[in-house]
């Protein structure tokens, strides 16, 4: 992992794509992947929360989050980040930005938090409050939706959030059956949204 860090640091920027000198991911690139992958789309996650996901999780931009993730490539995040902000439009509203947790484990063993990533740029694009998720999520070793919210955290949390109909925006990389986001969303006594760069179903 820290060879990939070095080459990245090293290396000079190429597009994550085709390679280029052309930034971490050239225009080009960036168009055609937003029509090729795009597919802007929002869907029921519960009785009051949607999901709004920008790209199918396929070919190019399957391995461009995992190399961001599993190898912490610079290149391949700077490239996912652009891509967010070239759609930054379809990114819902909302006060509160929060972040899906990244398990432990993964923590431990080196992952890129890509998640905490996506809503920083968020929050700072939209000028959002950026709040890191319940601290019981960031302690699980098991999978996100098997873990129980604690009461006493919930009341915390509900008396610190806004009241308004922008609410809470919940953030993941890539959304697969939803029970993370249904898992953090049940923290939060205000309307939540959830936003993810990808979709694994179609």
């Amino acid at each position: 992992m820290l060879k990939h860090k070095l080459n990245d640091l090293l290396v000079k920027r190429r597009c994550a794509v085709c390679q280029s000198a052309m930034g971490y991911l050239c225009d080009s690139c960036c168009e055609e992947l937003s029509a090729s992958h795009g597919i802007f789309a929002s869907r029921r996650l519960s009785a009051t929360m949607f999901v709004t996901s920008l790209f199918h999780y396929e070919g190019v931009m399957r391995d461009l989050l995992l190399r961001a993730k599993i190898e912490s490539s610079l290149v391949a995040m700077q490239a996912l980040l652009k891509l967010l902000r070239h759609q930054g439009k379809r990114v819902p509203a909302s006060e509160v930005v929060v972040p899906a947790a990244a398990s432990f484990w993964g923590r431990m063993r080196g992952r890129s938090d890509v998640a905490w990533l996506l809503a920083k740029d968020i929050a700072k694009q939209r000028r959002s409050k950026l709040i890191e998720a319940p601290l019981p999520l960031q302690w699980r070793w098991r999978k996100q939706s098997h873990v129980r919210k604690s009461q006493d955290e919930s009341k915390v949390l509900g008396a610190a959030m806004p009241r308004t109909q922008a609410g809470v925006l919940l953030v993941d990389d890539v959304v697969t059956s939803g029970a993370t986001l249904r898992n953090l969303a049940a923290y939060f006594p205000v309307p939540c949204r959830a936003f993810t760069l990808f979709s694994a179903t179609r």
